[in-house]
């Protein structure tokens, strides 16, 4: 079970409503970009994984650079700015149209999200175990993982309903064709980008007013090893 002393603190508390929020948008939202590319895109099942791919490389490598200055600007720019950078990703995705391309669309808006969930994921499991004893270090890892998996499943009961009163809006204002109902789709989609971004955004004053750990914490009382 997970020991109530861990959520209390007001940095760890801080790192889990972030991932909260940010499980919500990912997990919830990115839900509604499938069905786009699959519906009105028209990509295969293996087409729409692949069409995500570009968000995760640019986590990857996003990862990878920001890791070499984390020490130098420490953990609340970055997981202060990731949920703003996420959020304008999911701005960008709220903008797509029935005729539009995979390229213009959807692609820039995914490498936004890529470069701002870099932002949040390299110091969350930091932050999450600063000043933390050893003996709960594994439950308060462990509840990282929690918080966003909880976060994704709020978020995608939540963004379901916004989806499902606007395309319920869309298709009574339309004549019933088929473009119409396409349509009624796409504005589902773009209702549920739109509060997913709005969720994310919230999670940068969260980071910026709580998450402010002490270096010592953060990077212990021994001089940090390079092993890479």
């Amino acid at each position: 079970m997970l020991p109530l002393r861990i959520l209390a603190d007001k940095v760890r508390g801080g790192a889990f409503i972030t991932g909260t929020l940010t499980g919500a948008a990912l997990l919830g939202g990115l839900l509604f970009l499938t069905f786009h590319l699959q519906i009105v895109l028209g990509f295969s099942p293996l087409q729409s994984g692949l069409a995500s791919l570009p968000m995760t490389g640019m986590i990857i490598v996003g990862a990878a650079v920001l890791s070499k200055f984390l020490p130098q600007v420490g953990v609340r720019i970055p997981m202060t700015v990731g949920p703003l950078v996420v959020a304008a990703g999911l701005l960008y995705l709220s903008r797509i149209t029935v005729d539009g391309s995979y390229a213009v669309e959807v692609l820039p808006g995914l490498l936004l999200m890529g470069a701002g969930l870099a932002m949040i994921f390299v110091p969350l499991q930091n932050v999450a175990l600063a000043g933390i004893d050893a003996h709960d270090a594994g439950a308060a890892s462990a509840a990282v993982t929690a918080v966003q998996q909880i976060g994704g499943s709020i978020g995608s009961a939540v963004f379901t309903v916004l989806y499902t009163s606007a395309v319920a809006a869309s298709l009574a204002g339309g004549d019933g064709t088929p473009v119409a109902q396409l349509q009624a789709f796409v504005d589902g989609y773009q209702a549920a980008f739109f509060w997913a971004a709005v969720g994310v955004f919230l999670a940068a004053p969260v980071a910026f007013f709580m998450v402010r750990p002490r270096p010592q914490d953060l990077l212990g009382s021994e001089p940090a090893m390079h092993l890479g």
